[in-house]
């Protein structure tokens, strides 16, 4: 089994209790206006294009026969995505490695092997393995290969998910992981499939059924400002959960721009800039859940400074 890995990534104090090692598989059905990992939407390797290792040499052009990539004004690189045959002769030539991929096919025993060696690390901090994307369940296979392994080795497993896939993937990876991380980012159908491109009902639903069964579950939302900040959303979002029933924890999670660069370096044009929000967005929205009986918590959001009076 192998399957298409864009990163991983060691020591994450954020992605699930204790140290982790962080899997993060390439294929995604949604396009977040907010996304920080634009590498990871497609299911296909891609060559990113970095301007500032550029030495203008012109030995990318040189080999790419699809004539793909040509000089702009002044002497950086363009790449034609449609005519670019994925080839890699440009990032093999490329010394300075301004050009370089994403996403590496890998057996399922070579990240379990990249998995292991901090299995100490695991059982001192009470970490493991979560598999994040992209869309993990896109590879659903390949993860339950991995986390076959891991079950075996004794490494606690999460997995960070949108939600937004067959029921059937989740119901067969639920005997072999430990903690669901459940992205909860808009309550309205209609907002949701506007703000990343899908609708939110199947999400919901694969919710529904991961709280009927009783599986450890943390919702997590992207706490996007313009977006679902506001406190009608957060109200509106509390009543979705209990409605749901089940869910006990609720993470806010950052907006940053830490991504911003990779759009460039796709041939991509950011959406979403200026989506930060307050210190007391964050207050009022976490003082919101506690009241209504969740276990609510700041997962690193750092919020813009108040405005004066």
């Amino acid at each position: 089994m192998r399957g298409l890995v864009f990163n991983i990534q060691r020591f994450s104090l954020h992605d699930g209790p204790g140290v982790r090692t962080v899997v993060f598989l390439k294929g995604c059905p949604l396009r977040c206006r907010w996304c920080s990992n634009p590498e990871s939407q497609v299911h296909q390797p891609e060559i990113m294009y970095l301007e500032r290792r550029c030495l203008r040499c012109g030995a990318c052009s040189a080999v790419c026969s699809a004539q793909a990539i040509v000089s702009a004004e002044d002497g950086t690189r363009v790449i034609n995505r449609e005519a670019c045959t994925l080839c890699g002769r440009c990032v093999e030539a490329c010394m300075p490695e301004a050009l370089r991929w994403s996403g590496e096919e890998k057996s399922a025993e070579e990240v379990a092997m990249a998995i292991e060696a901090d299995e100490v690390v695991y059982r001192t901090s009470g970490g493991g393995v979560t598999f994040s994307g992209g869309e993990p369940l896109e590879q659903a296979e390949f993860v339950y290969e991995i986390a076959s392994i891991c079950r075996r080795k004794g490494i606690h497993t999460a997995i960070e998910t949108s939600g937004y896939a067959e029921q059937g993937k989740i119901a067969a990876l639920i005997p072999l992981i430990d903690l669901w991380l459940f992205d909860v980012k808009h309550p309205d159908n209609e907002k949701h499939r506007y703000y990343t491109g899908v609708d939110n009902e199947p999400i919901i639903a694969n919710l529904r059924y991961l709280s009927r069964l009783g599986v450890p579950v943390v919702v997590r939302i992207p706490f996007i400002g313009g977006v679902n900040a506001d406190q009608e959303t957060v109200a509106e979002t509390i009543e979705l959960l209990r409605s749901i029933g089940g869910v006990r924890e609720v993470h806010l999670l950052p907006y940053h721009e830490l991504g911003v660069g990779k759009y460039g370096q796709l041939g991509r044009t950011y959406r979403a800039p200026g989506y930060s929000v307050t210190a007391e967005d964050v207050d009022e929205a976490l003082e919101k859940f506690r009241a209504a009986g969740f276990v609510a918590r700041n997962d690193g959001i750092k919020p813009r400074p108040r405005q004066a009076d």
